[in-house]
C-alpha cells in the first residue's frame, strides 16, 4: 500500500512537471509572437497642439482684448500720475491714485479669472484629445490584433515596422 502510494505520487509529480514544462514552452512561444506596436506620443500631440492653441486663442480672443485695453488704461493712468502729479492738486492726485489702485485690482482679478478659465478649457480640450488618442489606439490594436500599443519612450528599441504613429494620427483626425 505504501509502495502504491509512493508510485502514484511519483507519477503525479512527473505529470505535473511535464505540464509545467509544456506551459513554459507555450509561454516562450507566445512571447516570441507577442504582437506589440509603438507610438511616438510626442509626434502625436505635437501634430494637434497648434490646432488646440488656435482654438483656445479664438475662444478667448474677446477676453484677451478686454485685458489688453484695461492694461493700456492702467499704463496711461500710471504715466499721468508720474508726469502730471506735480501740476495737480493734492485731492486730484489722491483721487487718481485711488482710481488707479481700484482699476489695478480689477485688472488683476480679471487676469486671474481669464487664466483660470483658459487653463481649465485647455485641460478639457487636451483631455478630449487624450480620449481620442486612446480610442484610436484601441481601434488599431483590435484591427491589427495587437496585445498592446506602447509609448515609444517606454522601450529602448523598436523596429520602425512596429510604429503605428502615422496611422494613429490619421484615425484621430478622422474623429473630429
Amino acid at each position: 500500500m505504501k509502495k502504491q502510494f509512493i508510485s502514484s505520487l511519483l507519477v503525479g509529480l512527473i505529470a505535473i512537471f511535464g505540464l509545467t514544462q509544456l506551459a513554459f514552452a507555450d509561454d516562450a512561444a507566445n512571447t516570441a509572437n507577442f504582437p506589440v506596436a509603438v507610438v511616438d506620443g510626442t509626434a502625436v500631440f505635437g501634430k494637434f497642439q497648434p490646432g488646440i492653441e488656435s482654438e483656445l486663442k479664438k475662444e478667448f480672443a474677446d477676453q484677451q482684448q478686454d485685458l489688453i485695453k484695461k492694461q493700456e488704461e492702467l499704463q496711461k493712468m500710471s504715466e499721468k500720475l508720474d508726469n502730471e502729479a506735480d501740476l495737480m492738486k493734492a485731492d486730484e492726485v489722491e483721487t487718481l491714485q485711488e482710481t488707479f489702485a481700484e482699476k489695478q485690482m480689477e485688472f488683476q482679478q480679471k487676469s486671474l479669472e481669464y487664466n483660470e478659465a483658459y487653463n481649465k478649457r485647455g485641460n478639457e480640450v487636451f483631455q478630449a484629445l487624450i480620449d481620442k488618442v486612446q480610442k484610436a489606439a484601441e481601434q488599431i490594436a483590435q484591427e491589427k490584433k495587437l496585445a498592446m500599443v506602447v509609448q515609444r519612450g517606454a522601450v529602448l528599441y523598436a523596429d520602425a515596422k512596429y510604429d503605428v504613429t502615422d496611422e494613429l494620427i490619421t484615425k484621430v483626425e478622422a474623429m473630429k
